[in-house]
């Protein structure tokens, strides 16, 4: 326990200051007198920083051999600590603490404190009543959650709704990023924390995609010099989004394992409202044995990482050839495994139409949703205009 002790607090200190982390912990969870006084500053509000070692030495009262043992031990310790680790930290003490006060024949007090953490995390209702009192924030306008821009869309959807999933499904080029894109735009405008994981286009693709329907031109045209400085203002604005927690784009994130792990600590540094994941079929899970399976997998522990974060989980999802050809409300057209629909809450089908003249595609862009648990199915009419891809509703 000690060694995990010492881990633990070098972890956070990697981190950098967290207080939501340190108020979880308390002094007695450490078995080490350095690592007590340690958490303890902490805890207080002290901000570790590496070229202050002396400040560090005085606000806990440590020696000069204290502080270089301590230190010696923390370097060696790169990685940083979530939220998962400091739980499993608490419940490994927990246990310890109760099975201490039955050897010792204190089985009273043992019932006592096994009861007190028990009751700690038996929250039902207090996690119910801060629900209603988010929803009552937008019910009255009809709303759930937060609004997409779409009327339609939000009428029968009641919006983007915490620990809620969203499967969106698209053909190739049908313009599935396109619909991230105009989301991300309207969210990060009301001030809202969006993550991106983007598997398929880069940052600078996602960026090129924002900018250019902002300013309702082509990717081609932001780096001429006429646009330079319309472009270089929606930079600015942008940089404010990034800068103030309002947007995440992470392009280097593969494995579902590292995904989970990222948001989680995204989360942390700011209460995410809406994540979109661009798309599910290019997601690895190292440990499956077929990609039918990994992608039966990863589908359920978006789900849960959706509940467990409270985040709206909003995924892309190619869909099958068949699926494609069928006109009909099919919600397990996703490519690869039937989960993909089975998790959605509300499912999603791209609809596009080519002109048979040119062959290319008009700027109809129905949202057929085909799943819904909370409303109702149904076509909702719109158009994407180009060069930008702004999307719009129309009336069908």
């Amino acid at each position: 326990m000690r060694d995990k002790g010492r881990a633990l607090i070098a972890g956070l200190l990697n981190r950098g200051y967290k207080p939501e982390f340190y108020s979880m912990l308390s002094e007695d969870m450490f078995e080490n007198s350095i690592d007590k006084k340690v958490i303890k500053v902490l805890k207080e509000g002290y901000k570790y920083s590496p070229d202050k070692i002396a400040e560090f030495r005085q606000v806990t009262g440590l020696s000069y051999s204290e502080v270089v043992d301590f230190l010696v031990e923390v370097d060696k310790v790169k990685s940083w600590v979530t939220e998962q680790d400091i739980l499993e930290f608490i419940e490994e003490y927990k246990t310890r603490k109760i099975r201490e006060l039955v050897n010792k024949g204190e089985i009273n007090k043992a019932f006592e404190y096994f009861k007190e953490t028990v009751s700690k995390q038996t929250n039902v209702i207090e996690d119910y009543r801060e629900h209603l009192k988010e929803s009552r924030q937008g019910a009255d306008n009809g709303l759930l959650g937060l609004p997409t821009g779409l009327p339609s869309l939000d009428a029968v959807t009641s919006g983007f709704r915490k620990s809620k999933v969203w499967v969106i499904g698209g053909y190739n080029a049908y313009g599935k990023s396109y619909f991230m894109t105009n989301m991300v735009n309207r969210l990060i405008g009301m001030r809202r924390r969006v993550c991106v994981i983007t598997l398929e286009m880069t940052k600078e693709d996602i960026l090129d995609r924002l900018i250019g329907e902002r300013l309702g031109i082509g990717i081609y045209e932001l780096a001429k010099t006429v646009n330079r400085k319309s472009v270089a203002e929606q930079i600015e604005k942008i940089e404010k989004n990034i800068n103030d927690l309002d947007l995440c784009i992470l392009d280097t994130l593969y494995d579902i394992g590292d995904i989970e792990t990222r948001l989680k600590i995204e989360n942390k540094n700011r209460k995410i409202d809406v994540v979109f994941v661009d798309f599910i079929q290019l997601i690895q899970n190292k440990e499956s044995k077929s990609k039918y399976d990994a992608l039966s997998e990863i589908s359920v522990r978006l789900q849960v990482l959706a509940k467990e974060l409270g985040v709206c989980m909003v995924i892309l999802s190619q869909i099958s050839n068949e699926a494609q050809k069928d006109e009909g409300q099919n919600i397990y057209g996703f490519k690869g495994a039937g989960e993909i629909g089975q998790v959605a809450d509300v499912a999603i089908r791209l609809q596009r139409f080519k002109d048979k003249e040119t062959s290319r595609f008009t700027d109809e862009y129905n949202l057929i949703v085909v799943k819904n648990r909370s409303g109702e199915t149904g076509g909702i009419g719109c158009k994407i205009s180009f060069p930008g891809g702004t999307i719009t509703e129309v009336k069908l």
